[in-house]
């Protein structure tokens, strides 16, 4: 009985220490296993919130696209009404131009003057006076702006006056052409004068 216990004892040590090897072993491995998915986990993390970083720049990207793009189409759509009007302008000045209706105002009065300078105007628009109303029915443009070329028309006594804008000053004052005036050698007698633009209604011919 003492021998059997002799030898017994040192094997029963080197099982448990087999056992504490193998077990220790086997802990090690998960060790590293779990740290191995720590580190796939951790950079599977680190691309995803870089993913949804590009993701929102470009989401925001995209939506300056679409601001910048819905704006051109706006300024676009503003150029082509812009153009429609132009061309319907300048067809209706063209239409007017190729008509030259007679000269019927009296002879040597500012009306039959100016009716001479551009005679694709009305040639029964009336007195002075009333020729801005008659302008404006007959399809042209009127304003309180002086322009080139432009019928400057001035209510002035029972008549009214007409005149020719020449050109329009640095200082915002007109250089006009007209007829019949008294000042100025009156009935038939053209002159030209520097006035304010303020003196006149515009017919924009």
């Amino acid at each position: 009985m003492t021998r059997f216990n002799s030898w017994i004892i040192p094997i029963l040590v080197i099982i448990l220490l087999v056992g504490s090897l193998i077990t220790f072993e086997a802990f090690a491995e998960k060790s590293m296993q779990l740290d191995r998915q720590e580190s796939i986990t951790s950079k599977t993390e680190s691309d995803l919130r870089e993913s949804n970083a590009q993701l929102r720049a470009e989401s925001a990207a995209h939506g300056k696209t679409s601001t910048a793009l819905q704006e051109t189409t706006e300024k676009l759509k503003t150029l082509e009404q812009e153009n429609s009007s132009l061309k319907v302008k300048l067809q209706a000045k063209q239409e007017r131009e190729s008509r030259r209706p007679p000269n019927l105002y009296a002879y040597g009065n500012c009306t039959w003057y100016v009716k001479e300078k551009v005679p694709y105007i009305g040639g029964t628009w009336g007195n002075a006076s009333s020729w801005l109303a008659s302008a404006k029915s007959d399809g042209f443009e009127v304003g309180e702006d002086p322009r080139q070329g432009a019928i400057g028309v001035a209510f002035e006594g029972y008549y009214g006056h007409v005149v020719l804008v020449e050109s329009v000053n640095k200082d915002g004052s007109v250089t006009i052409s007209e007829m019949n005036n008294s000042a100025l050698g009156g009935f038939n007698i053209v002159s030209t004068r520097i006035a304010s633009s303020q003196s006149f209604k515009y017919i924009y011919t």
